[in-house]
């Protein structure tokens, strides 16, 4: 499986609306390729901009290439791409994934494996390595939930 990821920011200002348009042309159009095997959308509010981070999985480098065309490591933009980014990598991060996981907790971290229900904690934090950028911490914190 590979991790392909691309991040740009917009004007702090443009964020909500960047989000919604990104949703609507580049998650959409990720979601209907056969092959992909993931889409997530990261953001964050910093120095007035807010960043994005698209990272998607892929079944192989042959499926990205049928996405992205003969130079994969391109970015690919979109029409208004152009009038509301202010910083945007022209050349993307290609990872082999080595352990993807996804476990019972990560989908519902209230319930148990025999199905009770209890009170979840889980620090989390996402990193990114290998890009331009060295080590890039794109989100940080504790995730709860209330118990319903």
């Amino acid at each position: 499986m590979i991790a392909r990821i691309w991040r740009g920011a917009v004007a702090q200002g443009n964020g909500d609306a960047y989000a919604q348009y990104m949703h609507d042309t580049g998650v959409a159009g990720y979601a209907g390729i056969e092959g992909n095997r993931g889409i997530w959308m990261l953001r964050r509010d910093v120095d007035g901009k807010t960043e994005f981070v698209m990272l998607t999985l892929w079944d192989s480098m042959d499926v990205v290439k049928a996405f992205a065309g003969d130079r994969p490591e391109q970015a690919i933009y979109y029409p208004e791409d152009e009038h509301n980014l202010i910083e945007g990598d022209d050349v993307v991060s290609h990872f082999e994934v080595v352990t993807h996981l996804a476990t019972r907790q990560a989908i519902d971290p209230e319930t148990r494996a025999d199905g009770r229900r209890c009170r979840a904690q889980r620090n989390v934090q996402i990193r990114l390595f290998g890009s331009k950028h060295g080590s890039v911490v794109v989100g940080r914190g504790v995730m709860r939930r209330r118990r319903a």
